[in-house]
């Protein structure tokens, strides 16, 4: 009624972070995993089972973990594309604007993707001001995450 669209996109894509920011909703939850070859892409369960367009496919029942980025972009989703990295998702923050911010979770006994974050935004501060809350219910990850930062 009011023009705007009643499909909702995929979770989790960059499009559904875009819709949610365009639309003045200001701060939205992600939750990162760590790939392979150590790129941070959204993922929320530890593979792509749900969200795969081939959920019988090998590679969507591989966990995050153990998929590469060129086979992440080889994954297509429900929505036609693949899971985005959270540096994408971080850049399009900051070309919409600086209200557009993330709460960027790390699933328990992900250290790794922890120490990633960490060394994504050493190398990217300029999108350090669309990470509003970096969060784990995962102590270990957290310290961890606090000692890797501190040392850059």
């Amino acid at each position: 009624p009011n023009g705007k669209s009643s499909s909702r996109p995929l979770e989790n894509s960059l499009s559904a972070f875009e819709a949610a920011w365009s639309n003045g909703i200001h701060l939205c939850e992600c939750d990162v995993a760590l790939t392979k070859d150590e790129k941070l892409v959204l993922a929320h369960d530890e593979d792509f089972t749900r969200l795969a367009l081939d959920p019988s496919s090998d590679s969507s029942k591989t966990k995050v973990s153990e998929l590469t980025l060129k086979e992440l972009i080889a994954l297509t989703l429900k929505n036609g594309v693949r899971a985005p990295l959270l540096l994408d998702v971080l850049r399009s923050a900051n070309t919409i604007g600086p209200d557009a911010k993330l709460i960027i979770e790390i699933k328990p006994g992900n250290n790794q993707a922890g120490m990633a974050l960490a060394r994504l935004l050493h190398r990217h501060p300029e999108v350090m001001v669309h990470v509003a809350v970096i969060m784990s219910f995962d102590l270990w990850a957290m310290h961890n995450l606090r000692q890797t930062l501190h040392k850059m």
